[in-house]
């Protein structure tokens, strides 16, 4: 399918343009839609709880207007006396009068309407009408009863005697007498089977007069002032309930369409029943309120314009009672806690009790006389219409974005890739036949080409026929159908023999005239018109191209036979290197032999383990550096670290190996002010790092800790080998400065070199742009080959005429990206990190050398030192891998200096517990690190004197047991730091010695092992090596399939084995099956890899076919005994019985390889 570019691009554009608005519209729309509904939930919320405070403060007001009265002087008098016995009308004179001016006067005069005293025991002059009615005289005659007729059919009045008392209003209360003394009987009050107490307080109503206006009652004790428990009778006030209908009529925050509802349950007190409330609270249980009946206190406002939401209930119509759970708002403001005042909440989109969708906000009134829920009702499309409003804009601006897009964009389109068809018609004419039917039908070859190709074309043969011409445009789809349907090979290779031979011919020049603005395609077209006129000097430029190769494959020549000299020479170190522990081994094994005294045997033994783990050594080196030649490249895994734990670390390596060869080792950090002259004269040292970094020793960077560690060992190795005694070794960290910026790459490309010719104001010539290509391609050369100085000094080496050879030097070349970010726009500063040495120094024509692999400074010192001549090319490759350079200074029979400069990123500063940037070897201890020599213990304590080096702990260096998370430096047999991460985690740990627990327990017998090893001698030893444990239980296994045999046949007769040493590489069943298929038979104990394979892919092979840890050969008794340490706990350490000295010798394997 082909679409045309005009098409791709409009359809990209519009492509891109739809995404964009998408975008901007999803943002839009989850931003605004979550800021707008926050508003309306917190906006009903914050409005029903407001209400309800009112509603909540009109009913303690009409509470405590009513307790005032019943505490009036007059009122209380009059009671005793009828309890004592006075039932005479002079009794109640004054308290009438009283009760009269209480209810007409003051705030009371419009809620307090009519009074009824009650005796406390229910007898009375008036019967059932109590013992006094009062009524204010501002309201007599004025309020008439719905639905209460004189016998004359007038209406009756509130206040009239006898029917102007309402019952509806009035509580029918019971009592009962208790005896409580001789002169004293208690009565109790009870309302509706619920007793009274002298705190209680009886609410009825709201009772409707008419649609705005109603009565309710409320009934509390007459207490004693003189004693509270002393009831002296009961008070029943009607109140005026106009407080609560102009609540419910309020318009304030409710928008256009809000109304205020009150709910209550549908109970004679108007609370929730104790059979809904959960056990010790006021909560109502949800499961149980939600069949419990409820009703509207006050009918709901019925407005055409506002809401008619609640017709079935409203004013005129019979209030029926609801339950809760068809009014979520209302279940939700009785059974949950909001931890709102008032319980205050919301819902944004619900339903009310006539199934409309609503937005509701609801609170509770906290008054103690009635359980009343406030709801603020809003319609949802109110509520949410910012919402709506919201979603048509953005509907509206894409689709109008769209359809003004496709107005644009075809036009613009068009006119945009005029440049690209021009550029398309000009590539048309580079493969073209001999004879091609122009347009004209003419035959005639095309004329745009450039004069130029006037040469070429003249040796051309005389062109097809038409007939081969339309035979050759015959080919195509039908042509590849036939052959794709088995067609005739020999007729295939005979048309191919006849079509039309094709020819590369030199594309003409696109027109170009002068434009304003210059983008991409006035780029490209002139790149292209530059590269016809360069192909055509390319023809020119033939023979020159020719002799310029010649002189190529000399250099070559020469980079081959210095690279084979290199080799010759380092085949015949590497044999004295590797039969000098040989001949140790060899000679000690015939001595032992013939010895018979055992102390010179173990002491001959101890001669044959060192030269065998030096020559172990030797082939570690060997073989990673041969990994690395052959394309396994290395990585840097760079992280926080602190300067002075680098020098800490090679203090404590190498102290006594310069103490042995009373050699001075000092460490010291300068600064970039250190060595100036201070106003006196005297040289400036400070150990200060650029303005802003504090102290160099204290400063944290960011970078390959474990590389630069290497490095510096390399060069402290070389430095004390090579130093004769009373000597000095010198290692300097300077802080230079700020790294400077680097500049954009340059690369000798065509297209760069022209682009920068082009914005001048005149054009080359095409032997000026053959000049120039010839420029750039050497320029980018001389670029890369002269980073730095020694660059340019070494450029006649081998390791320099190799430098594009991809076998000649190990390939350094990948920077993996940290676990762990770096630090954003930190400052990068420049390192000196320099060993300087009191040697014989390097002579000048082999200074040239020093780096390239295989190679020490002379045949002579060959013979006098040790080494493989790895160690300095490793450390050039190490420093160029962190973007640095490694120089060298030297000057025979003064000393050598070598440097490495490399940038480190300044990530913090912290100041130590004691001052001072440099040290002495002398004072300080070897406890940071493993040490170079292995009789010397790592546990010596350090003196009070050490210098800030030894602040913080440095974790000590890999034993036997721990295995490193990283692969093993180039160049060194382990790294300097401790893995952070051990093999497995102390819960695969403590679960694999319990199951070897589990297992020795359910045998009953002793450790019982099995190991599967195919080769005798690695057997024998095995076998060997437990014995000295106390491991005498042990049977071995040929291979792999027959260590599967014995599993199983163990497991059958319940004796099992409580650990396994498996080697990978057997016949038959090699390791990683046989361990899956001894888990899959439901073995749990530990297995342990042997296996001389140590590669970090190795060693997740292992884990993840079940084993539980890795044991690399040659076996090290440290690691053995940690294993069995680890996983046989019933065993005793073997280490107490040893030889104090050995006792504190470390592990074999720990000790530092220097190299040369």
């Amino acid at each position: 399918m082909r679409i045309g570019i005009r098409e791709q691009l409009g359809l990209l554009v519009l492509l891109t343009t739809l995404v964009a608005l998408a975008v901007v519209a999803v943002a839009t729309w989850v931003n605004n839609y979550n800021f707008v509904i926050g508003i309306r939930t917190s906006g009903l919320t914050l409005t029903a709880s407001l209400y309800a405070n009112q509603l909540n403060s009109n009913l303690r007001l009409l509470q405590s207007s009513v307790v005032a009265i019943s505490t009036r002087i007059a009122l209380q008098s009059a009671l005793q006396r009828y309890n004592q016995g006075n039932n005479t009308d002079a009794n109640w004179v004054r308290a009438a009068t009283d009760m009269q001016s209480a209810l007409s006067g003051g705030l009371s005069a419009d809620m307090l309407l009519e009074a009824q005293i009650v005796s406390k025991n229910g007898t009375g002059v008036m019967g059932p009408y109590g013992l006094l009615n009062v009524t204010s005289p501002d309201i007599i005659g004025t309020i008439p009863l719905p639905s209460y007729l004189n016998a004359n059919d007038t209406p009756v009045y509130l206040g009239d005697n006898g029917t102007g008392y309402p019952v509806e209003l009035y509580p029918n209360l019971t009592f009962t007498s208790t005896v409580i003394n001789s002169t004293f009987n208690m009565s109790n009050a009870f309302w509706d089977g619920t007793p009274l107490y002298p705190n209680s307080t009886i609410l009825i109503g709201p009772w409707l007069i008419n649609q705005t206006f109603g009565l309710l009652s409320l009934t509390v004790p007459v207490n004693n002032d003189s004693s509270i428990l002393d009831t002296l009778g009961w008070i029943t006030i009607v109140c005026s309930a106009q407080s609560i209908f102009a609540l419910e009529n309020s318009l304030e925050g409710l928008g256009a369409t809000g109304q205020i509802l009150i709910v209550a349950p549908h109970t004679p007190d108007q609370k929730l029943p104790s059979s809904v409330l959960n056990r010790g609270t006021m909560e109502a249980n949800r499961t149980a309120a939600k069949q419990l009946d409820v009703h509207f206190v006050l009918p709901p406002l019925q407005n055409a314009s506002r809401s008619t939401r609640h017709s079935a209930r409203a004013y005129g119509m019979p209030n029926i009672p609801f339950t809760m759970q068809s009014y979520p708002a209302v279940l939700e403001a009785f059974t949950t806690r909001t931890g709102v005042p008032n319980n205050a909440g919301s819902y944004i989109s619900t339903h009310n009790e006539e199934n409309i969708q609503v937005s509701a906000g609801y609170a509770l009134s906290m008054s103690p006389m009635v359980n009343w829920a406030l709801i603020v009702e809003q319609s949802h499309g109110e509520v949410i219409a910012p919402i709506d409003h919201l979603r048509n804009v953005l509907v509206a601006c894409v689709f109008g974005t769209v359809g003004f897009m496709l107005l644009v964009l075809l036009p613009l389109a068009h006119f945009s890739v005029r440049p690209i068809r021009r550029l398309r018609e000009a590539t048309k004419k580079t493969v073209e036949p001999y004879r091609y039917e122009s347009e004209d039908g003419s035959g005639n070859p095309r004329s745009s080409i450039s004069e130029s190709n006037d040469g070429l074309e003249s040796g051309e043969e005389e062109g097809m026929t038409e007939a081969m011409t339309a035979e050759a445009k015959k080919e195509g789809l039908i042509r590849r159908i036939s052959r794709w349907r088995g067609g005739n090979k020999k007729k295939d290779a005979q048309h191919r023999n006849r079509q039309p031979r094709q020819t590369f011919r030199i594309p003409g020049k696109v027109q170009d005239g002068k434009h304003v603005v210059h983008d991409e395609l006035t780029d490209l077209t002139r790149t292209f018109n530059e590269m016809s006129e360069e192909l055509m000097m390319q023809y020119e430029r033939l023979e020159e191209r020719v002799k310029e190769r010649t002189r190529e494959l000399e250099i070559s020549k020469k980079a081959a036979e210095a690279a084979n000299e290199s080799k010759t020479a380092f085949i015949g170190n590497i044999s004295h290197e590797l039969k000098t522990p040989l001949n140790g081994i060899l000679g000690m094994c015939a001595v032992c032999m013939q010895e018979e005294d055992h102390t010179k045997i173990k002491r001959s033994l101890g001669i044959i383990y060192d030269s065998g783990d030096l020559l172990l050594h030797l082939l570690t080196d060997l073989l990673t550096f041969t990994k690395n030649q052959m394309g396994q490249h290395l990585t840097l895994d760079e992280r926080e670290f602190r300067l002075a734990d680098v020098c800490s670390q090679v203090v404590s390596i190498f102290d006594k190996q310069a103490k042995d060869g009373s050699i001075k080792l000092l460490v010291s950090y300068q600064g970039p002010q250190d060595g100036l002259e201070t106003a006196n004269g005297a040289a400036l040292h400070n150990g200060f790092g650029p303005y802003g970094t504090g102290r160099v020793r204290d400063m944290f960077l960011w970078g390959d800790q474990h590389r630069i560690l290497q490095v510096i060992i390399n060069l402290v190795s070389n430095s004390l080998k090579f130093t004769p005694p009373n000597g000095s070794v010198n290692v300097r960290i300077r802080c230079v400065g700020d790294a400077p910026e680097k500049a954009p790459s340059r690369k000798g490309s065509m297209h760069s070199k022209q682009s920068k010719i082009s914005k001048g104001s005149k054009r080359p010539s095409p032997r000026a742009s053959r000049r120039l290509g010839r420029v750039a391609s050497d320029s980018s050369s001389s670029a890369s080959a002269s980073r730095g100085h020694e660059r340019a000094k070494y450029s006649d080496t081998a390791l320099h005429i190799n430098a594009n050879e991809p076998k000649a030097i190990p390939s350094i070349a990948v920077q993996e990206r940290s676990s762990t970010p770096p630090p954003q726009n930190a400052r990068v500063l420049l390192f000196d990190f320099e060993v300087e040495d009191t040697g014989p120094g390097i002579p000048e024509t082999q200074q040239q050398r020093v780096f390239e692999p295989f190679v020490q400074g002379d045949i002579g010192l060959n013979k006098k030192y040790q080494g493989t001549g790895l160690g300095l090319s490793i450390c050039s490759q190490l420093a160029s891998l962190m973007k640095g350079s490694m120089t060298l200074e030297s000057q025979e029979g003064v000393g050598s200096k070598f440097t490495m400069r490399i940038p480190l990123i300044f990530t913090k500063e912290r100041a130590d517990s004691t001052t001072g940037s440099g040290m002495n070897s002398r004072r300080n201890s070897t406890t940071l690190a493993p040490e170079v020599d292995g009789n010397v213990s790592p546990q010596r304590k350090r003196s009070s004197s050490e210098l800030s080096i030894d602040g913080d702990p440095v974790p000590p260096g890999l034993n036997g047991f721990d295995t490193p998370a990283k692969p093993r430096l180039v160049g060194l047999s382990q790294p300097f730091f401790a893995a952070t991460s051990p093999l497995e985690s102390p819960d695969k740990q403590l679960a694999a010695i319990e199951r070897v627990a589990a297992q020795a327990a359910q045998s009953g017998d002793k450790v019982r092992v099995l190991v599967a090893e195919d080769n005798q001698v690695n057997q024998e030893v095995v076998l060997r090596m437990l014995k000295l444990e106390d491991i005498y239980d042990v049977t071995v296994a040929k291979d792999g399939q027959e260590a599967f045999e014995l599993v199983k046949e163990s497991m059958e007769q319940r004796k099992f084995f409580n650990l396994i040493f498996m080697d990978v590489q057997m016949p038959n069943l090699d390791g990683i099956q046989s361990t899956r298929l001894i888990r899959e038979m439901g073995y749990s104990a530990p297995i342990v890899a042997l296996t001389a394979f140590a590669e970090e892919s190795n060693v997740k092979e292992c884990m993840d076919s079940g084993m539980d840890f890795f044991l690399p050969k040659p076996i090290r008794r440290p690691q053995l005994k940690q294993v069995l340490k680890r996983y046989c706990t019933t065993i005793l350490e073997a280490a107490e019985d040893l030889p104090e000295k050995e006792a504190r010798r470390p592990p074999d394997d720990e000790a530092v390889s220097p190299m040369t």
